[in-house]
């Protein structure tokens, strides 16, 4: 059974490779090359003439809207919830009583996108809620349509809360059965996978190229500041995936920013100045080295790449993908700092761990008195 479980992780791993761009195609393209044939609206998504297009276009967020601009990816969709739901609080703010009792504490778009499954309801520990991209696999949401599909030539893709599928060597035009599959067909070359399944990929990767098992870690904490109705969250993602001969790894910092919704014990997001304080300790073949960086910023929902080879924190939410050694992770200090309104906030955490056979991390909060701090249970 061992033996099974592990070779059909191989085949999910290279099939997951598509995803990404593949020897050195990436590098001749990076946003030089791509024209209206590279990237076409096809009943309603997006398809893609190579994997190498994708790969760009997602690492620049969805930029070339130029070619496809009556399409909407769901990172639009959810950009435009939180510009909605950004008045509504404004307007909330300034009822009370009876008049607040009664209004409505969402707008319409929020109820809509959570019908749909565009976004889902994320409960903290201390029982309030906000809202959260509703994907497995959020770093594709600028690409896909309401219904998390795409294509790559005649691969047609879909990501949704729960799954990741691929069905390859198929038309495009068969949305519905991929929508349908909850397992793999493999003589059909229909591939699912869920949420669980792609947590997995250190205990693959570890028996395949690496000396101890990598990183496949999601840890983050919360301030809440109740006097202020002020919360924000800073977080550390190191996942780990392969691109044969290479890996791929998406190493990043995520902070957001939010408030307490008015007659709710609910939080929308709003944009403040911030500052991330990041230092980290890695160990590539044996070598320890270590570096610190202070960014700023001015956002709600702010993501930074971590990239060791750099000794750098870059804005932006980029995967990297590398042949060289693998970075281990030793130590970690992850804290933010606002000043908004007259007012001084901060928190975050320090990870530790003895060496590189340690799969866990010892964790450390690092808050302000004035507030109620605790870890996240959902990244």
């Amino acid at each position: 059974m061992k033996k099974r479980i592990f070779f059909n992780w191989i085949f999910y791993l290279l099939g997951s490779a598509m995803f990404f761009a593949c020897s050195g195609e990436h590098d001749e393209i990076m946003g030089n090359n791509i024209s209206s044939d590279d990237i076409q609206i096809v009943d309603g998504m997006l398809v893609f003439s190579s994997h190498r297009v994708l790969s760009d276009v997602i690492s620049k967020g969805g930029s070339y809207a130029d070619y496809v601009s009556v399409f909407k990816s769901q990172k639009q969709m959810f950009e435009e919830v939180v510009a909605a739901e950004s008045k509504q609080m404004d307007y909330l703010d300034g009822l009370s009583g009876e008049e607040l009792e009664k209004a409505p504490k969402h707008t319409a778009l929020y109820e809509t996108a959570l019908k749909d499954g565009v976004i889902k309801e994320i409960c903290y520990k201390d029982g309030a809620t906000t809202y959260v991209h509703n994907l497995c696999l959020p770093y594709y949401a600028s690409v896909l349509n309401k219904d998390g599909f795409f294509a790559v030539g005649d691969t047609l893709y879909q990501i949704t809360d729960n799954y990741f599928k691929f069905w390859a060597g198929t038309s495009i035009d068969k949305k519905e059965v991929l929508a349908a599959s909850i397992i793999s067909d493999k003589t059909n070359n229909i591939f699912v996978f869920d949420r669980e399944m792609l947590n997995q990929t250190d205990k693959t990767l570890s028996r395949v190229s690496f000396p101890a098992p990598p990183s496949s870690t999601k840890i983050g904490m919360y301030a809440n500041y109740p006097n202020k109705g002020y919360r924000f969250t800073i977080s550390y993602i190191d996942l780990i995936g392969l691109a044969l001969p290479k890996y791929t790894r998406d190493f990043y910092v995520h902070f957001t920013s939010q408030r307490l919704i008015n007659g709710t014990n609910s939080y929308g997001y709003m944009p403040v100045p911030f500052t991330l304080n990041f230092s980290i300790t890695v160990q590539v073949e044996g070598e320890e080295s270590s570096y610190s960086q202070f960014v700023t910023g001015a956002s709600a929902d702010a993501w930074y790449t971590i990239y060791p080879d750099f000794k750098a924190l870059i804005e932006g939410k980029i995967q990297i993908e590398s042949d060289a050694s693998y970075a281990y992770m030793l130590h970690l200090g992850n804290r933010f700092i606002v000043d908004y309104e007259g007012g001084h906030y901060f928190g975050g955490f320090f990870l530790d761990r003895e060496d590189i056979t340690v799969t866990g991390y010892s964790k450390r909060l690092f808050d302000d008195d004035h507030c109620d701090g605790d870890w996240l249970d959902e990244i």
